[in-house]
């Protein structure tokens, strides 16, 4: 929850054994690997050292020195601005049976509607 929140405030008046404070600099959908994330996949059984490991070597295979061709993070990012174009604005994650319910948490439109720019 966030820090110094009612939530914040009720657990610990109600001495709970562990209180998850939110990291203020992350918030909504990047908030998959923070305490957000990692509690409750830990609660469902997720193995999470396995999962941020997974993470970072994504993160690795996303750094801007790689070729465009091989970084996949590019590739999904394309994919998606494509679609956003194209009036798409949902995504639909398939995700194995151990993860399904993260994915369907994360089920929110992918592209918010675009802003209007004024000079």
């Amino acid at each position: 929850t966030d820090e110094n929140s009612s939530l914040d405030a009720m657990a610990r008046k109600l001495k709970f054994a562990e209180v998850f404070n939110a990291d203020p600099t992350v918030g909504g959908r990047y908030s998959a690997l923070t305490h957000f994330g990692m509690v409750p996949a830990s609660l469902m059984g997720v193995d999470v050292g396995r999962l941020v490991d997974r993470a970072e070597w994504m993160q690795s295979q996303c750094d801007g020195s790689l070729p465009a061709a091989r970084n996949p993070g590019l590739a999904l990012g394309a994919v998606l601005g494509e679609a956003a174009l194209a009036g798409r604005d949902k995504l639909t994650l398939l995700a194995d049976p151990p993860i399904r319910a993260l994915a369907s948490a994360a089920s929110h439109p992918a592209c918010p509607p675009p802003t209007t720019m004024t000079s």
